[in-house]
């Protein structure tokens, strides 16, 4: 496909050609009127496309409909000094790729998909966007993505919003400090990872809850209610730490009286979410609890399951190597590499750093031939257990872009708070 640059407007398109003069912006477009636009932030720029051959790239505010299926990937990149702002109409299409996403942003763009279609992405993440709004539509996401991990078919780092019949299946995620999650009237098949949900009962989830937090400080606020969810709701912390919930759990319009926490062998009741403070270190199963009185002043407990929460796996050192394998190496363990680091483990002869050092430097992860990005997110993700943030990143592939080595960039992360605690949630030692 030949590639173009052109905008978009709703009844027609002119050619256009922008530049960046400090503050202001000069504009030319095909009719050679020239405008000085000295307050970029009010000046409305329309969508620009570039429709390549190997994908689609988005720019600015506005909505671009799908009039053909497509198997190439649509990116949205962000334009200086501006926050692109696009809908995609899916418009009775799909878009299909292979170990690529389908649709991905670049910054802080704001995502809006609409329109009866679908989005499928094998080997790779199928969405991804810092605020995503989904309107309908069918998106599913298989295999394995870049870091070894089940694909995520829904992935923020802001918030996230699903309504009007969308369909999901496979893994959803929203990764932020701040932002909550609203499912309304929609499906999703497969667990559901976030800060905070607030659901109504409409919805269903065919999956686990598991509300955790990335980073920060912020109260997470959750309500469900009365959402269909056919697994368990769960707190999953790495980081052993104090944290405020409020969590509203409803059944028929009212909420719990009391919540069950289980985790093993242990057990801890909680009145109430609304403020209060729980020390968490690992995987609890919440379980919400109603009372009510009968005629005869007799009061009922009634729970959300039929049968006792079943006991939680704690991570332990076989799951620490295990996940190396995945991550750094992108495959399942093999029997005896995976016996070996892990008698190394229990018997005291190396520490969690050493392991991963083995991975990382191995002839098999240096013939993967990583760029510098690519080895600096695989740090992310198998080290601090999480994805990057942009300054992070830039930081670290600057360094090493000028001089410094990648075991010098390894101690750095090996070496971090992040690190010990991660170890720790694994029952390792650093």
């Amino acid at each position: 496909m030949k590639k173009f640059f052109h905008q978009l407007t709703a009844t027609f398109m002119s050619f256009a050609v922008v530049l960046t003069l400090g503050s202001s912006f000069i504009r030319a477009d095909s009719d050679d009127l020239v405008q000085i636009v000295e307050n970029p932030w009010s000046w409305d720029l329309g969508l620009l496309v570039n429709e390549g051959e190997d994908q689609i790239t988005l720019t600015g505010i506005g909505t671009y409909t799908l009039e053909e299926d497509l198997t190439i990937p649509i990116v949205m990149t962000d334009m200086h000094l501006h926050t692109s702002e696009i809908t995609i109409d899916l418009n009775g299409h799909s878009i299909k790729t292979d170990g690529v996403s389908a649709i991905s942003t670049s910054g802080p763009a704001e995502l809006t998909i609409i329109g009866d279609g679908s989005v499928y992405s094998s080997n790779a993440d199928a969405v991804i966007a810092s605020r995503l709004v989904i309107k309908g539509g069918k998106y599913t996401a298989t295999g394995k993505n870049e870091y070894g991990e089940d694909a995520i078919t829904l992935w923020s780092t802001s918030s996230m919003s699903i309504s009007d019949g969308a369909v999901v299946t496979g893994p959803v995620a929203v990764e932020a400090i701040l932002g909550d999650t609203t499912v309304s009237g929609s499906t999703i098949n497969g667990d559901v990872k976030l800060n905070a949900l607030i659901s109504d009962s409409s919805s269903t989830i065919n999956g686990d809850v598991i509300l955790t937090t990335i980073g920060g400080n912020a109260d997470e606020n959750s309500v469900i209610d009365g959402t269909n969810i056919s697994g368990k709701i769960n707190f999953d912390y790495q980081k052993r730490e104090e944290r405020k919930f409020s969590l509203v759990i409803k059944k028929d319009g009212t909420a719990a009286d009391s919540y069950i926490l289980t985790s093993g062998d242990e057990t801890l009741e909680v009145e109430t979410f609304d403020n209060d403070t729980v020390t968490f270190g690992y995987t609890w199963i919440v379980t919400p609890v109603w009372e009510a009185s009968d005629d005869s002043g007799e009061t009922t407990t009634t729970t959300t399951t039929s049968e006792p929460a079943a006991p939680v796996h704690i991570p332990d050192a076989y799951d620490f190597v295990d996940r190396l394998y995945h991550i750094a190496l992108g495959r399942d363990s093999d029997e005896a590499g995976r016996n070996y680091w892990l008698g190394a483990l229990n018997n005291g002869e190396k520490s969690g750093s050493e392991v991963a050092y083995g991975f990382f430097f191995s002839p098999e992860f240096v013939g993967t031939g990583y760029s510098n990005v690519e080895y600096v997110e695989s740090l992310y993700n198998a080290i601090l257990g999480r994805y990057s943030d942009p300054e992070g990143l830039a930081n670290w592939v600057n360094a090493l872009n000028n001089g410094m080595t990648r075991e010098e960039v390894f101690n750095g992360f090996v070496t971090s708070p992040e690190f010990s605690e991660l170890c720790s949630s694994y029952g390792v030692k650093a």
